[in-house]
């Protein structure tokens, strides 16, 4: 089935951290929270399905529907 891995995908233990929120009063907060995301991205065993599905679900959508961390990378990074 398509999108299997994602079960075992770091991420798929508390997908919310990987869409970090902060204000502008709080950038440091949301700063943070991005590091930490990438961070446990790097290890993962299904990085490169992830950064393949990025890169088809964002294909299609204009940047500003690009949110949170995927395939270890922010959404300006990943525009970039």
């Amino acid at each position: 089935m398509i999108g299997e891995w994602r079960g075992f995908g770091r991420c798929a233990v508390d997908p919310d951290a990987w869409f970090p929120e902060g204000s502008s009063g709080h950038r440091d907060v949301r700063v943070a929270q991005e590091a930490w995301a990438k961070a446990q991205c790097l290890g993962c065993t299904v990085l490169d399905m992830c950064r393949v599905d990025t890169a088809e679900r964002e294909a299609g959508l204009s940047y500003s529907h690009w949110h949170g961390v995927s395939a270890g990378e922010s959404a300006a990074e990943r525009v970039a």
